[in-house]
């Protein structure tokens, strides 16, 4: 069943959640009376991909309909989620490479959910079994801006005149 090929066929929460929605629809369909309302909806409910697959598991002899939708069900709501915030909006050989990678890494099949989110600048941020990993350019510069606002401070405190205590010739005043 983890082979199954509506299974392979998703990488993303979205296309997760499409799966799922179809799956409720087929589920329904099952109860209409005639094939022809089936097929029907197989060609005008559900996306191509779906219907193949589902024409190719239920063609065969003493498949319980209901018990492989139920499980295809329970196995995607099984599914890992990992969040990958990005500062730009990926193509979709780019979220297949971050899929194929991340799924990789996890050592199992993941679902992606791809966020967009232009202020963190470039990078990425991970989140995963609630693991959060900032990689983002905007941490890279939030610390770097921290270490220098810290050196200016040091300096502001190390002796140097106060401003305020200067006459217009420059000369400190008490």
């Amino acid at each position: 069943m983890k082979n199954d090929r509506l299974l392979a066929n998703i990488t993303t929460k979205r296309e997760a959640e499409r799966l799922l929605e179809e799956i409720e629809i087929i589920r329904n369909g099952l109860f209409e009376a005639g094939g022809g309302a089936f097929e029907s909806l197989l060609k005008n409910k559900v996306r191509a991909i779906t219907a193949e697959n589902i024409r190719l598991v239920f063609a065969k002899e003493g498949v319980d309909k209901r018990k492989y939708l139920d499980q295809i069900e329970e196995l995607v709501m099984k599914m890992s989620n990992v969040s990958l915030i990005l500062a730009f909006e990926p193509s979709e050989g780019a979220v297949e490479r971050f899929y194929i990678k991340i799924s990789e890494a996890a050592g199992k099949q993941v679902l992606l959910d791809v966020i967009y989110e232009p202020q963190i600048i470039g990078g990425a941020v991970i989140i995963f079994n609630g693991r959060y990993r900032d990689f983002s350019f905007k941490k890279i510069f939030e610390a770097e801006f921290e270490k220098g606002r810290n050196k200016i401070l040091t300096l502001g405190n190390s002796g140097v005149a106060d401003e305020s205590k200067k006459d217009i010739n420059g000369n400190i005043t008490n």
